[in-house]
């Protein structure tokens, strides 16, 4: 197989952050300089979408993009435990009231972060709850059905 030339990479980028919606627009910021009338353009997009080469690298960017927003949009446990944790702390910190007296700075805070931390951790009252999960799964489309 070859490499694709500049322009056919810029088209595959193009199209794939376009969200796979419009080849003609990919194919133009790949041909800036070009006269060529939208029919013509828009033919030529069809064609670059048929070759081989080009195909195989939306298919790769499409999973670099799917893997790319699965882990920029996936929050972990540990992070969500982490979060929580700051949330009970901060809450049972201490604050002198105009009167001079000792407060703590929110305690139904804290109250709820400890409360949410049980629950994530399958412990309420005390006793062990049934955890539930759930997978979410991302998924990014060609909604004009082309590869």
């Amino acid at each position: 197989m070859s490499e694709l030339t500049a322009k056919e990479e810029v088209f595959a980028k193009e199209y794939v952050l376009g969200g796979c919606s419009d080849a003609t627009a990919a194919w133009r910021k790949a041909h800036p300089l070009s006269k060529a009338k939208p029919e013509t353009q828009h033919n030529k997009a069809s064609l670059m979408l048929k070759k081989g080469e080009v195909k195989i690298r939306i298919k790769q960017l499409k999973k670099k993009s799917i893997d790319i927003a699965e882990e920029k949009f996936t929050i972990t446990v540990e992070q969500r435990l982490k979060w929580l944790d700051e949330v009970a702390r901060a809450g049972l910190s201490t604050y002198l009231d105009q009167t001079g007296n000792e407060r703590r700075e929110n305690l139904a805070a804290t109250r709820a972060a400890v409360q949410t931390l049980n629950e994530m951790l399958g412990t309420v009252d005390g006793k062990d709850t049934t955890r539930q999960s759930f997978n979410l799964t991302l998924r990014v489309e060609d909604a004009s059905g082309s590869e």
